[in-house]
């Protein structure tokens, strides 16, 4: 069992008027009491001394066990990811970091969105390999055979973001692009690995350190919620793990949040219209007006929602269905949450449309909820062609891209990489890369990370976020992947 904070609770114990050995615990406590009444007043201090001593070691031996039991269990955060277009899903669990500040501040998305402002070479080394960071030219190199960038891009605007400026860096030695908007802002989120649930700076920075690359923002998950009482209620911005006081100690502080539809109780995959137009009728705006108001009032007022997250994948709950009314119907549900979140005062929520790349032909604009409701159009593109089941570097950029093997000629609703970054230019919404990565037990892909760095670098793009938990089968940054790593740090 577990209590609204998500610990274990001790199904074992025992309630109500008697316990096990109760006798024998009262006859051993009447002999003590008779023992200490015969001792003279001398002994009686030393014991009272010795009892204090042995008293006060067990109170903190007690504490310590309890602040260790209060953080061992946390809400289970799974994603997942299809590893073939008819395989099974393969599971992502990933919980997120640890924060000793107690204040709740609202803030809101700075307006400023600083440049990625050329520094100093700093070497970083990842293996064998060794990256320097950007010159004051803007030339970037490696030594790990990934490809050489020159320039920057500058921050055009979006529909809530603004024009770029010249900024430093966040530690005055590194890099990074910006906060996330609506706009050209290519900033640079992770996905970490927090596994007590609570969120600081030390973990940006020991990613930092492997890569030379600056974080402002953390992907995180709260989809899979059993019922609405969970999807309403983020765990990060709840008072116990406080993430909107890590969000509050600096504008640079983002949260990238993906929230299904609905809650796991409602999913039905082999008929989703039964939720889809209950939905689609706005008769669950009051749960998203909830979600909203406690994302503000906790702080969580800039977050990034990545709503209905790939749900043109059966393993999620809220998936779209297959026909042409279950898609449309899914798109109207979305339309009603963002609208009633939007209603809510004192946000600046942005919501971004994320399809995943490595699942079955589902046309992008039957379920795309329309302009008027998406921020952001993002593709989460993880480097195994699930058609080939070949890396970048096996098999080439445009086939992974394009998807060829499946998707030859192309149609343009088809849901590959290329497909939905065009997508987002026709549609005239900025792109993002909420999710990529190295699969596990695969070579070391610098091709594959380059073009992903180009896409960013090249293209209308709000942030992209490498998973870099180390769990799911998918490979963190560092020196198990040198080549790749080197090329990241190039490359972002």
């Amino acid at each position: 069992m577990f209590d609204q904070q998500g610990h274990q609770e001790d199904s074992n114990v025992i309630v109500g008027p008697f316990y096990p050995n109760q006798n024998q615990n009262k006859v051993k406590k009447i002999k003590l009491l008779s023992l200490f009444n015969n001792m003279g007043l001398p002994l009686k201090l030393v014991s009272l001394v010795i009892l204090i001593f042995i008293l006060s070691g067990a109170f903190f031996a007690i504490k310590y066990s309890f602040t260790k039991f209060s953080t061992a269990s946390l809400p289970s955060q799974t994603k997942t990811i299809l590893t073939t277009k008819s395989g099974s899903p393969k599971n992502k669990t990933v919980v997120t970091t640890n924060n000793s500040t107690t204040s709740k501040t609202t803030t809101s998305n700075s307006s400023t969105i600083p440049s990625k402002t050329p520094v100093a070479t700093v070497k970083i080394s990842s293996g064998n390999t060794t990256v320097n960071k950007p010159s004051p030219s803007g030339n970037s190199t490696s030594s790990g055979g990934s490809s050489s960038s020159t320039g920057t891009s500058s921050g055009s605007t979006g529909s809530s973001g603004s024009s770029g400026s010249s900024g430093g860096s966040s530690s005055g030695s590194v890099p990074y692009y910006g906060v996330v908007t609506a706009g050209n802002s290519k900033a640079n989120c992770i996905q970490l690995n927090i596994p007590n649930g609570f969120i600081n700076d030390s973990q940006f920075s020991a990613v930092t350190a492997i890569t030379g690359v600056a974080y402002n923002c953390v992907i995180t998950y709260n989809d899979n919620m059993p019922a609405w009482s969970n999807w309403d209620n983020p765990w990060q911005f709840t008072s116990y793990y406080n993430w909107g006081a890590w969000v509050a100690e600096s504008t640079n502080h983002q949260v990238v949040l993906a929230e299904d539809l609905i809650p796991t109780s409602l999913e039905n995959n082999s008929n989703p219209l039964t939720w889809e137009q209950s939905c689609a009728a706005g008769n669950y705006n009051s749960y998203a007006t909830t979600l909203g108001d406690n994302l503000v009032a906790e702080g969580g007022a800039n977050t990034i929602i990545r709503l209905g997250v790939e749900a043109n994948g059966t393993w999620e709950d809220d998936f779209v269905g297959t026909t042409t009314q279950e898609q449309n119907a899914w798109a109207q549900c979305f339309d009603q949450e963002v609208s009633a979140m939007r209603a809510v005062p004192n946000n600046h929520f942005l919501f971004v449309w994320n399809p995943n790349i490595c699942t079955q032909n589902l046309p992008l604009n039957e379920w795309y909820p329309g302009n008027a409701y998406v921020d952001i159009i993002g593709a989460d593109a993880y480097n195994l062609d699930c058609g080939t089941s070949k890396t970048v570097s096996q098999e080439g950029w445009t086939a992974y891209s394009t998807d060829s093997s499946s998707n030859s000629p192309n149609n343009p609703n088809f849901p590959s990489l290329a497909n939905i970054e065009s997508f987002a230019v026709a549609n005239g919404k900025p792109f993002a890369l909420p999710e990529w990565g190295l699969d596990n037990g695969y070579p070391d892909d610098a091709t594959y990370v380059t073009n992903i760095a180009n896409i960013v670098r090249n293209t209308n793009t709000s942030f992209q976020a490498y998973f870099d938990c180390g769990c799911d089968s998918i490979t963190p940054l560092g020196n198990t992947i040198p080549l790749a790593t080197a090329a990241y740090s190039s490359g972002f």
